[in-house]
């Protein structure tokens, strides 16, 4: 449905109230956001003592960012902007895995910093457009394939897709006016719920390559204990949902 929004205090009101309601009406299904951000803070607790490792670290707390940002953004009844932060968290995971795999690029990865560098060239061809770098070098990046796919969705958002805008403007022929939804309201609670499944489906992909790649082989036994245990029980919840409601997106995701 349409609202007419008054202004911008009115527009907040209505977001806050958007938080309140979602937070209540998803019951049992809130705590999955809980859980899969005591995995991220658990990895948090893992040492990293060597310096090429401190940016793929730095990205793993801005993905940490785009989850919060993500998931606030869906409570206010933003579901595009939750895809839209989706696809920042895993450009810093693209990142962050071809550093983690070529460790001497750093200095490219930081050349945008300072115009003129050296390698500016070079990090116009490798971090320009991270998701087309992995994807052109797939078999060095296996875990990446199903993240392109679920990053190419969310392209649909960041880019004002028809998909996106044309279903959220509608026109009035008949008082020739044009109306807007500055929310995205869903039709039934189920079709609200499989898109924090897929969501959050995607935030843990995300998790399990950081914890392959990176935090696996450092983590202290007792954290990698912890991580794991909760790992499985949350996966084993994630596929019962996904089952539960599925989604079908247009690219097959």
């Amino acid at each position: 449905m349409a609202e007419n929004i008054r202004d911008f205090i009115h527009f907040l009101g209505i977001e806050q109230e958007n938080q309140i309601k979602s937070s209540v009406n998803l019951g049992e299904y809130f705590f999955l956001i809980h859980n899969l951000d005591i995995l991220y803070k658990e990895a948090l607790k893992i040492k990293v003592d060597k310096k090429e490792h401190k940016i793929p670290a730095f990205l793993f707390l801005n993905v940490h960012r785009e989850l919060y940002l993500s998931m606030t953004n869906f409570l206010r009844l933003h579901k595009g902007k939750s895809f839209c932060n989706l696809r920042s968290a895993i450009d810093s995971t693209f990142t962050a895995y071809y550093l983690l795999k070529n460790p001497d690029k750093e200095n490219v990865y930081k050349a945008n910093i300072k115009l003129g560098s050296e390698e500016e060239a070079e990090w116009d061809a490798i971090f320009r457009n991270i998701k087309a770098t992995i994807k052109k070098n797939i078999t060095d990046f296996p875990l990446a394939k199903e993240l392109i796919e679920i990053h190419e969705f969310c392209s649909i958002f960041e880019h004002s897709d028809a998909l996106d805008v044309l279903g959220r403007y509608v026109e009035d022929k008949e008082k020739m006016t044009l109306e807007a939804n500055y929310f995205d309201y869903e039709e039934t609670d189920d079709s609200y719920k499989k898109w924090l499944i897929k969501i959050l489906f995607s935030y843990f992909m995300i998790f399990g390559l950081f914890w392959a790649e990176f935090f696996k082989e450092r983590a202290p036994e007792e954290i990698s204990r912890v991580i794991n245990i909760k790992a499985k029980t949350y996966q084993t919840k994630l596929d019962e949902l996904r089952k539960r409601f599925p989604v079908k997106t247009n690219n097959g995701t």
